[in-house]
């Protein structure tokens, strides 16, 4: 918020101490908000998360979230809309130091995990992801959305408009290190074939 705040040129109070009030009291209440759209169901997962989730507990492959976002609002969407899935870990971003794009948390989540990076895909959906996923010598997929489809996301090794589902949205492919077919729909079995070659 601060940066946004700077960047458009909008004065808070002057006082360090106050802003910094400030600026926890509207991302408390940012957080509030959007737990409770979560809550509702207002706010839906994006296309494809919980299919390609599904997926992956299916073929056996271990799954965990890393995120900026607060443990509330992590939380709420691991707990919640994504109750059935079987997380190893949920990582938020109040458990670093540093948040994206600082590899910090994939470091954290590498330790835990005790698995070796070449073990490992990401699924980002932002520059600032991309760059703590590579800065962990983590390999990745990008999902564009409307706050960053336009940024550079050139580090991930194949980039989709949307993960896609069968029956419903599908996704188009932007950019890929090396020839993909991609239908639309992108699926573990993929995944694994593409990082494994």
């Amino acid at each position: 918020m601060r940066h946004y705040f700077t960047e458009k040129g909008i004065i808070l109070e002057g006082d360090p101490e106050k802003d910094a009030e400030l600026l926890l009291a509207l991302h408390k209440k940012k957080t509030a908000i959007f737990v409770e759209m979560v809550e509702s169901g207002i706010l839906p997962l994006r296309t494809g998360v919980k299919r390609l989730m599904q997926e992956a507990m299916a073929a056996g492959v271990r799954l965990g979230v890393c995120t900026t976002a607060n443990e509330r609002s992590a939380n709420a969407i691991a707990k919640g809309m994504l109750g059935e899935i079987d997380l190893e870990f949920v990582l938020a971003g109040d458990v670093v130091s540093k948040k994206k794009p600082d590899p910090e948390i994939y470091l954290l989540a590498l330790e835990r995990s005790g698995l070796k990076p070449d073990e490992c895909i990401v699924i980002e959906d932002s520059h600032n992801g991309i760059l703590a996923a590579k800065g962990a010598g983590l390999r990745s997929v990008a999902t564009t959305n409307i706050y960053t489809e336009n940024e550079d996301l050139s580090d991930a090794s194949i980039v989709v408009t949307s993960l896609g589902d069968p029956d419903g949205e599908k996704g188009i492919l932007k950019q890929s290190h090396k020839p993909f077919e991609f239908d639309g729909v992108l699926h573990v079995d993929q995944l694994i074939s593409f990082f494994s070659d």
